[in-house]
This record gives structure tokens, sequence and C-alpha cells, in this order.
């Protein structure tokens, strides 16, 4: 995996096809009275989560048979694609409309209805990844709750989010990713239009935001998106204004605790290579950061393994 995704190639979009062909994923559902304000001309087209995104970061960042936290699950995508690759999946979302429609087109994830600031407290697992793509603050409003963060000013809105990405952070275990799908947003109180106000600075926000939950920033990974509308409009804002049209949204890639750990358990084929002190290892390197890391070395618990010095009588190859 590099750093830049282009979802506009054209094997990406034949296997997005396939999911959706394959399991009648219609995450739109349950969305119809969604009012967005980056529609083009008089399309109010909502956002639909991208299937093969899902299928690759599920297939990248998951121990086998691993357990997903969505704590803005949204439409039935995330949720189907990895019920369907073996994977548990349990989702959070505020919308009774949305859940129904979730759950007519599958009954394999947990569809949980509800506030994710008050949900997450009761759930008595822990998970293996959070995956996620939270409400783009206003740029669609989903309903007229109040505890809906489309409603909220922006700076409730960061504290609720916050909130949110902190109890997901304790539902995380340790050695494990956190990946969020975010995009810039623009400020549309700037100048009475939301096409050409400034950033907010949602991306850096939720960068510190994850930072201060206790979250290490690993990875960002830029998608790059079908631009047929954008392309339409983009000459238009750049000659009105200088505005760029947005054709890209950022995968961030945070890690509680250590990827090297949190690698060893995705690739791990159920053996142990070694036993010490009577502590199985699935690996020389996972022993050496559990033992003495930033000094120990996979090789040298190898060596340490092989002796038949009494020193190391008890560092045996698992058999």
């Amino acid at each position: 995996m590099i750093s830049i995704i282009n979802t506009q190639k054209k094997e990406w979009q034949a296997r997005k096809r396939w999911w959706i062909q394959k399991y009648n994923i219609q995450s739109e559902l349950g969305r119809e009275d969604t009012i967005s304000k980056s529609r083009f001309w008089d399309d109010n087209t909502v956002s639909i989560f991208d299937a093969t995104l899902c299928e690759t970061i599920y297939t990248s960042f998951i121990p086998p048979s691993g357990s997903i936290l969505d704590p803005f699950a949204g439409g039935s995508v995330r949720g189907i694609v990895a019920e369907e690759l073996g994977f548990r999946y349990t989702g959070v979302e505020l919308s009774k409309e949305q859940i129904d429609a979730n759950k007519l087109q599958s009954n394999k994830p947990t569809w949980i209805c509800g506030d994710s600031e008050e949900v997450l407290d009761t759930l008595q697992d822990q998970y293996d990844l959070v995956f996620t793509c939270p409400p783009y603050h206003d740029l669609e409003i989903y309903s007229d709750n109040p505890n809906d963060l489309s409603n909220m000013d922006w700076d409730k809105f960061l504290i609720k989010y916050k909130s949110i990405i902190q109890k997901s952070y304790d539902k995380l275990k340790d050695n494990r990713f956190f990946i969020i799908v975010v995009s810039e947003i623009r400020d549309r109180l700037t100048t009475g239009n939301y096409k050409i106000g400034k950033y907010k600075g949602f991306v850096p926000s939720t960068i510190r935001i994850a930072e201060e939950c206790g979250f290490h920033y690993y990875n960002d990974v830029v998608l790059i998106n079908a631009s047929f509308q954008a392309a339409r409009m983009s000459n238009l804002y750049f000659n009105r204004n200088r505005k760029v049209a947005s054709t890209h949204q950022n995968v961030l890639m945070f890690v509680k605790g250590n990827p090297d750990l949190a690698t060893e358990d995705i690739e791990w084929d159920g053996t142990y290579v070694c036993e010490i002190d009577g502590k199985k290892y699935k690996s020389y390197r996972e022993a050496a950061i559990d033992i003495e890391p930033n000094k120990l070395v996979a090789s040298e618990v190898e060596r340490r393994c092989g002796s038949k010095t009494k020193r190391f009588s008890q560092w045996k190859f698992h058999h």
C-alpha cells in the first residue's frame, strides 16, 4: 500500500460494483431526507461510502476474524462488507430510520441505534479496529435531533466529536489501529456562500483530537475520488475566486500502542516460534519488544533460543 489510492481506476470501480451488486447494497436508503450542501446543480445526492475501500482496510488492518467498532455507522456499506469478509462489525448510528434501512439489507452486522457518546459506555467488548467516517460537520444535515453532530455549531461539534473518539480509544484493544476517513469542509459563514468560504481545518482538528485522546498519528492516505461533477464546476469556481475543486479525502490512520505488535497479530498464522520463561511468542520480534524494547533485537532472541548455555536455559524454540 502507498499513500495514494486512486478510486478512479477501472479495477477499483469494477470491484465496487461487484460488492454493490453481489450483496444488493443500498447505502443511500435511510437518508432520503438528508440535506446536502455539497450538491452540484440541483443534485441533492448524499455521499456513499466506498465498498472497495472497506475491503482494502479490513484485509490489511485487522487480525483474522477480528472485530470492528464504527461509532459513526451511517449507511450499510462498512457493516455488510465487514461481515461478508468474516469480521464482526458493531456500528452505532443515531438515526432509527438509517438503522432500519441497514437492517433491511443485512442482519449480520450488529447495528445499534443511539448516541455514540452514550452507547459506547455500555459496550462490554474490546475491538480489533475502529474504522469510521464521521459527519463532515454541517456539510450534510441528517436530522433535526439536537444530539446530531450535523446540527451543532463548530465548537460544540468538536467537543462532542472528541468525546466519541476518546470513548472509541477506550474500547480499542492495545496494539490496534484506528482509521478515520475525513475531508476538509468549507465555512459557509465566512462569505455567505458555502462553496467559497475558508476551510474549517477538519483534517488537522481530527489529528489533534486523536492524539489528545492517546492515539499515535501513523499514516495519511489520500483517497482520490471520481471527479466528474467537480470537473464540471472547477473552472467556474477557480475563475471566480481561485477556489480549487476538492476530489480527495484523507484516510487518517492512528495506532494505539505498538504498530509492530499490531502487525504481528494481523499476520499471525496461529503458531508460536519461541518460549521464554514459560511465555509463548508469535515471533522473535514480539519477544524482543516485550522483553527489552528498543534494545533487544529479533536476531539476538533467536540466537539465545538456540544457545546451550545455562544462562539462556529458559529461552527455547517452541515445538
